[in-house]
């Protein structure tokens, strides 16, 4: 029976958030929980009867750059079970975010690959499955043979996504072929909260992935968003196919050219789906409505995209502005040191604090006065 290793490590790291992120910040699984993370995946390679041998999936969502031992702690765990196994498998399957990055390192997955292939050679086929916020190098052609991202955005293929990719792998393996992908730069910089997949130019050009991918000619077609909330040298979108047989390269290639230069032609269609306001004028027009509840999102310091969460500004803003004459939630301020002060309280309790970390000038204390309504997991 024939074996794949699986492993990854998923991370979209902010260069513009000022906190590091640490080794303890991470989940780990391996064994039958690092499976349960990828069904996809898992089914087709049992389904080809393939031994599936785990290392360890190692994540978390967005924060700001890695630690440098963090990194290469995480790092090591799956070189080692790389090493440990490398005479008995046919394959490396791994999960990498595209714009892992980390201190004193830069690309945490030009990193990884090249340890994996200074210790596998380069005759074993390596795929990786990705999220499309992805700020890759085009030397990530050179390490690994299969790159797909999910073709959503907002992600809801996570596990197609994981199937193509192992598929991929499979197919590779069995005919014994070594592919390098089709990589090609667009000459631009993408803010991903206008990149969305259901709204054209994306949705046409996932719909011509979806049926290269449906041929004989091509195993995966992505298109790299870009993670733009990071200052590297590989922030920009690329685009991305993978032929079936290296006789078609060339012709992959042109496809990539053609498909990027189509997106860039069009990089004035990308918008925004909701009003794109200044603060204030958000913070008048939310309280001037009359159609509830408004949701205003500050796209700056989207904890989602990495940022801190700790911008006190929004709060300032309405506080400003006297009563209000209806209730506004401000979700989430992150001050450690607020909390743990305001955490010694109970239920029901009168409370005056001074919020804000004052890492920055967005983040300034701001002085609250409150009740203590609720009070969740305490653990940071």
């Amino acid at each position: 029976m024939k074996k794949i290793l699986m492993a990854g490590f998923y991370h979209e790291s902010n260069t513009f958030n000022p906190i590091l992120t640490q080794k303890e910040d991470f989940l780990s699984v391996t064994g039958q929980e690092l499976l349960d993370y990828f069904p996809g995946a898992v089914g087709a390679f049992e389904k080809a009867g393939y031994e599936i041998i785990t290392s360890w999936f190692s994540g978390m969502m967005s924060t700001g750059v890695i630690e440098e031992e963090a990194y290469r702690f995480y790092v090591n765990r799956i070189i080692e079970d790389i090493c440990a196994h490398k005479n008995e498998i046919s394959g490396i399957w791994l999960m990498l975010h595209g714009s892992i990055y980390a201190e004193n390192i830069g690309s945490g997955e030009l990193f990884m690959l090249r340890k994996i292939r200074k210790e596998i050679g380069y005759d074993m086929p390596v795929a990786v499955a990705m999220d499309p916020h992805s700020n890759l190098s085009p030397d990530i052609t050179k390490y690994a043979n299969i790159l797909r991202a999910y073709h959503t955005a907002p992600h809801i293929d996570q596990q197609d996504t994981y199937r193509v990719s192992a598929e991929a792998l499979i197919d590779f393996i069995e005919r014994g072929v070594k592919i390098t992908p089709a990589f090609y730069r667009l000459p631009m910089l993408l803010c991903g909260d206008t990149a969305l997949t259901r709204d054209e130019p994306l949705k046409s050009v996932i719909a011509r992935f979806k049926e290269m991918e449906a041929g004989d000619k091509y195993a995966c077609a992505s298109f790299h968003i870009s993670m733009h909330s990071a200052n590297t040298e590989n922030t920009y979108p690329s685009v991305t196919i993978v032929p079936r047989d290296m006789k078609d390269y060339d012709e992959a290639f042109a496809l990539a050219k053609e498909i990027a230069h189509y997106i860039y032609d069009r990089r004035d269609a990308f918008h925004f789906e909701g009003t794109l306001l200044k603060m204030d004028e958000a913070v008048d027009s939310a309280l001037k409505a009359e159609k509830l509840p408004v949701i205003l999102s500050d796209s700056g310091d989207n904890t989602t995209a990495g940022a801190t969460g700790m911008n006190t500004e929004m709060l300032k803003a309405f506080m400003e502005r006297g009563k209000l004459g209806r209730k506004v939630l401000i979700s989430t301020i992150w001050d450690k040191k607020c909390f743990e002060y305001l955490d010694q309280f109970m239920i029901g309790d009168e409370v005056e604090a001074d919020l804000g970390s004052g890492i920055d000038a967005n983040s300034q204390p701001v002085h609250i006065k409150g009740r203590i309504k609720a009070k969740g997991n305490t653990l940071l």
